[in-house]
């Protein structure tokens, strides 16, 4: 499968082509208008020919497991999003293909949807991402948020639990009473 017949469609601006066993982006040089585009869930090796949709905002890899380079980002300075969780992502010098980026602001390589990318289980690697992406406000959002919500359900859990015990002493105590 690829991405020929969708070359001309310049007022296009998002485009979904998850779980097409796509096995390379052949570029989409008519649709100058793509702002979002899905290539999730494919058979991508490479991420290639994406500078021929340079205004690009959202790109979304996650699931491409031979995806082990960065390097085809270069030039999408527009680039605000990328989740790239499941992806072969292990190196984190790879990270130094997003230093380019100076739009980028949100990047996932951890995603409940997907397996980690390997680069999420480095030693440092939230540290050294940080680091070295000033530009990025946001990283890996989507599980820090569950963590987030799986620490407040906890504590809630506890609390009712809490709760429960309490409105039995009381109910024990007024029985003996």
């Amino acid at each position: 499968t690829d991405t020929a017949g969708l070359g001309e469609l310049p007022a296009l601006e998002e485009l979904v082509l998850s779980a097409n066993r796509l096995e390379h982006f052949g570029g989409l040089p008519g649709c100058r208008a793509l702002r979002r585009l899905w290539l999730d869930r494919n058979r991508l090796t490479r991420l290639e020919n994406l500078e021929s949709v340079g205004g690009l905002q959202e790109l979304h890899v996650g699931g491409n497991v031979g995806v082990r380079t960065l390097a085809g980002l270069v030039g999408l300075v527009n680039l605000r999003v990328l989740t790239a969780a499941g992806t072969g992502i292990a190196k984190l010098r790879e990270l130094e293909a997003l230093m380019l980026l100076p739009a980028l602001s949100t990047v996932a390589f951890r995603d409940p949807h997907y397996e980690d990318a390997p680069v999420a289980a480095a030693e440092d690697y939230r540290q050294r991402a940080v680091h070295a992406l000033p530009q990025v406000a946001e990283i890996d959002t989507r599980v820090e948020a569950r963590e987030r919500r799986e620490v407040q359900d906890t504590y809630l859990q506890s609390m009712l639990r809490f709760s429960d015990t309490m409105q039995q002493l009381r109910t024990q105590e007024a029985a003996h009473l």
